[in-house]
């Protein structure tokens, strides 16, 4: 797995041309395949947003990467955030993957 940190400007460019949406956001996910039992995927992450985000939640930028790191993580299990429910549940699991490991 590689994690990329871009700002607002490249991020919102991948944003385009991959999912169609012109504008930034916080943390895009790719998977680019299996291989051997052997998962390999894009992490790509806003620091812009990090720290836009922390000053808005009054978080600190670090906790906003390590979120932002386990919610491309759990894209590329499979769950969304294309409603305010799925948005809600993906906040809540990401948010216990960071206390599960005593980040927060």
């Amino acid at each position: 797995m590689t994690f990329c940190f871009v700002n607002d400007a490249q991020i919102q460019k991948l944003n385009s041309r991959f999912l169609g949406k012109k504008k930034p956001t916080d943390v895009l996910a790719f998977e680019l395949g299996v291989k051997k039992e052997e998962f390999s995927a894009d992490i790509i992450i806003s620091t812009e947003t990090a720290f836009r985000n922390a000053a808005e939640f009054g978080t600190s930028p670090l906790f906003e990467l390590y979120l932002y790191i386990a919610h491309g993580i759990l894209h590329l299990q499979g769950f969304d955030d294309k409603t305010a429910k799925g948005k809600k549940e993906m906040h809540r699991r990401a948010v216990g993957i960071l206390k599960k490991n005593n980040i927060c």
